[in-house]
């Protein structure tokens, strides 16, 4: 890895990182709900793992590397039918695709 521990267990790891995932992407939808929002008004509702008691807290290095994790799952949402992306006036914004019955 990159960081962290050495993985002994690869299969674990890669369990772990795809419940990892499917959890991040229920997240992202509950936070969408029915507002167009940005990758860092998405990133900055998500939870986590990091020792601050605020989104204003966070380092500006973390705030980074969290909008960066938040796009790569909206973009995963957005290729798989989930959201839809709208630019306007240089600003990117996603939201739930709506599914009528």
């Amino acid at each position: 890895p990159g960081h962290r521990r050495l993985i002994t267990d690869h299969k674990a790891r890669i369990a772990e990182l795809k419940k990892h995932h499917e959890i991040r992407l229920r997240e992202i939808l509950s936070i969408l709900g029915d507002d167009p929002r940005t990758a860092f008004q998405v990133a900055s509702r998500m939870t986590w793992d990091i020792d601050c008691d605020s989104w204003e807290d966070f380092p500006m290095a973390q705030k980074w590397f969290a909008t960066g994790e938040a796009i790569a799952h909206l973009r995963y949402l957005q290729q798989n039918g989930f959201i839809a992306r709208r630019d306007e006036e240089n600003i990117t914004t996603f939201t739930l695709i709506s599914v009528s019955a």
